[in-house]
């Protein structure tokens, strides 16, 4: 595998993950992982793996995590 295939991803991944069908598919992804982790709380800390622009860091944040570590190999 190219071991710069994510990097060159990176360059324009958010704004492709806001645009159609993308960011529909990212809305229902985001209300069930939501209501997943609101029956979880209190979020004490969380490791997003492979975190790429960080959709599930703000998402963890933004449910009161404390702590987010994010790792991204790009």
């Amino acid at each position: 595998m190219d071991n710069h295939y994510f990097d060159r991803q990176a360059t324009d991944y958010n704004a492709r993950s806001e645009s159609w069908p993308w960011s529909w598919l990212r809305g229902r992804e985001r209300a069930l992982v939501r209501k997943f982790l609101e029956a979880e709380k209190p979020i004490k800390s969380a490791l997003d793996l492979g975190c790429g622009a960080g959709f599930y860091t703000r998402l963890l944040l933004e449910l009161g995590a404390e702590e987010v570590l994010a790792v991204d190999s790009s």
